[in-house]
């Protein structure tokens, strides 16, 4: 994959440049299409499903298909474990922990005393703030509320459903940083291809064998590991292909096409549309003239704080304006705090990169050692776990 931008552009690893893509703004457009579909959720719109699907479930995708593309990247560009695995806990959890903070803190609070509910016994109460902070701090949500709230709009009992993705994506970062251990990314590259086509096969099981949905993926979880596997498989078999990909715009076309008709399928969008919707964000990312942020990535942000934004927003009444009035005013609201976030924490933490373990290491830290099979350990205890745990 070229750093220079001097290969042809005809294939994916050609067209692609890390320092010039329009990625940051593909991602900040997933993030704002996320609070429109969950403003129709916590507002109680009903809106066409399709529709639905588009601005929050295939945003969600589109992230995770982003992401598999980048940190596939990211580990066979230097593939040390320690430094791997310092550099994405980073990315993610400073500004996760963050906001975890302003939630309990200050917006679970505010949205109480807009609804004119009483803080007596929040600060004290079994489920309370510090345990909110507490109990989720490793990204698996055990606790979505604060003392009983909120107890309003049409998404009770969680101050922030969006989280629940964040587990299942470090899960699949750690799941990167084990297939490159074993040299897997490198040298079998078609092994993530088969893992691929499996998922994909399974989700061709779930939508075309009558009563597969309800006896095998009736759960949360059972709905979420295909979905969210296949969209980052789709990320990461792009990469390792890039150079056999083509990069063309009657195929962007088909591709949106696909994508459009597996929203209206009545199945699994993934089912005929994810691999083309990878195709179709990684295809604007290169071919787009807008390279804007590349340096202020903002999107994490957007995400993470929308929810309980939106949250407080309902609280004071004003879901009252309409879907897309209340879709806006959560907009507004969230991007300064979002932006807040990146100056604040997520930038400053990113900074530490070259700090960390691993900076003066070599590739050969890649071979397995005894920190390695701790990570090992650990990505099989959080697969047990995302596993047999209740979904959120």
């Amino acid at each position: 994959m070229t750093t220079t931008g001097q290969v042809s552009g005809a294939t994916l690893a050609g067209a692609f440049n890390p320092r010039e893509n329009a990625l940051n703004l593909l991602r900040l457009v997933l993030a704002a299409a996320v609070i429109f579909g969950h403003a129709a959720l916590l507002g109680g719109y009903q809106l066409p499903r399709p529709l639905m699907l588009a601005v929050s479930e295939l945003a969600v995708d589109g992230f995770f298909a982003i992401s598999g593309f980048l940190i596939t990247r990211s580990w066979l560009g230097y593939p040390v474990w320690s430094r791997y695995v310092w550099h994405r806990g980073l990315r993610i959890l400073p500004g996760f922990w963050v906001c975890l903070l302003v939630t309990a803190l200050v917006l679970a609070p505010l949205g109480l005393l807009l609804r004119g509910q009483s803080l007596a016994g929040y600060w004290t109460a079994a489920d309370g703030p510090l345990g909110y902070v507490w109990r989720n701090a490793l990204l698996w949500i055990t606790q979505p509320g604060i003392a009983g709230s909120p107890d309003w709009s049409g998404y009770p009992g969680s101050w922030n459903g969006s989280l629940w993705s964040l587990y299942w994506e470090f899960l699949c970062y750690l799941g990167v940083g084990v297939l490159g251990t074993l040299g897997v990314l490198r040298r079998r590259r078609s092994l993530v291809l088969a893992a691929f086509v499996v998922v994909w096969l399974v989700t061709a099981f779930k939508n075309l064998v009558p009563g597969a949905q309800e006896d095998y993926f009736g759960s949360f979880n059972g709905q979420v590991i295909p979905r969210l596997s296949l969209m980052f498989l789709a990320g990461c078999v792009l990469f390792l292909y890039a150079e056999k990909v083509p990069m063309d715009g009657l195929l962007a076309a088909g591709a949106g096409l696909m994508v459009l008709a597996g929203l209206v399928s009545g199945w699994d969008l993934r089912l005929l549309g994810g691999l083309p919707l990878a195709y179709l964000l990684l295809w604007l990312a290169c071919r787009l003239p807008f390279r804007w942020g590349l340096r202020t990535d903002i999107s994490y942000g957007v995400y993470i704080y929308a929810f309980p934004i939106q949250q407080v927003l309902f609280a004071a009444g004003l879901a009252t304006v309409g879907w897309l009035g209340y879709a806006l005013l959560a907009t507004v609201l969230t991007v300064p705090l979002a932006y807040a976030s990146w100056l604040v924490v997520e930038h400053p933490a990113m900074s530490l990169k070259p700090r960390g373990p691993g900076a003066a290491g070599s590739i050969e830290d890649a071979r397995p050692r005894p920190g390695v099979a701790i990570a090992f350990v650990a990505f099989g205890l959080f697969a047990v776990l995302g596993l047999i745990a209740p979904g959120g």
